[in-house]
């Protein structure tokens, strides 16, 4: 577990310098379609919970998550393996005077919060990169910290039916990543969260990506 924590740091140092760059671009052209953007998705979802309430963002990075949400009256913070990511998280709310968000790095692994804490908690583009074994702990950890009735929101890779997407996003995943992120596309999220003790209330299709939305019972 040691060598994985430290291998992710190393990546994500290398990573940070050019992280937002990159990845403004891509997504700017990959979710061009308001209607199937997924960060807008899970941005109107969560304000649609109301507000005053405490979210956790794990594997936060570099705080694109926790930002969207920035004009809510909720009180959010963002975890994250890689200091290096959060310090850019940082740098963003500081410059834009966000008072109600803060970054602070912590292992998602066992988190230093009591259980039954958050109202609702969020992941976006982080459980894909995790082995299965490694990902099921993390969400075990979520569910321990978040309250009863509260909310789980995961954004991450999903099914592409249009054709042109399809096979562009096959052939990225190949040359990306490993394969088990390939065997990501495949998870039983229905037992996979009813196993940990959520209850799934519906996964929403976005492009190349999907909202999977969970109760905690």
């Amino acid at each position: 577990m040691n060598t994985n924590k430290e291998t992710m740091q190393k990546k994500y140092k290398i990573f940070s310098v050019i992280y937002d760059n990159i990845f403004d671009v891509l997504e700017n052209i990959v979710f061009m379609e308001t209607d199937k953007n997924p960060r807008i998705a899970l941005s109107k979802r969560i304000q649609g919970e109301g507000e005053g309430l405490f979210i956790l963002d794990v594997c936060s990075g570099t705080g694109k998550g926790s930002i969207a949400l920035a004009e809510t009256n909720n009180t959010i913070i963002g975890i994250d393996i890689s200091p290096h990511m959060l310090t850019l998280a940082n740098k963003k709310i500081l410059k834009r005077g966000i008072k109600h968000i803060s970054f602070m790095p912590m292992d998602v692994r066992k988190m230093d919060f009591p259980s039954n804490t958050f109202d609702i908690e969020m992941v976006s583009f982080g459980l894909h990169e995790m082995e299965y074994e490694l990902m099921m702990v993390v969400l075990k950890e979520m569910h321990r910290t978040l309250k009863k009735g509260g909310k789980l929101f995961i954004l991450d890779y999903g099914k592409e039916d249009r054709f042109f997407l399809k096979q562009v996003f096959s052939i990225y995943l190949y040359l990306s990543y490993p394969e088990h992120v390939q065997r990501f596309l495949e998870y039983d999220w229905n037992k996979i969260l009813t196993d940990i003790g959520f209850r799934l209330d519906e996964i929403q299709a976005c492009t190349i990506s999907q909202i999977i939305c969970a109760t905690k019972l």
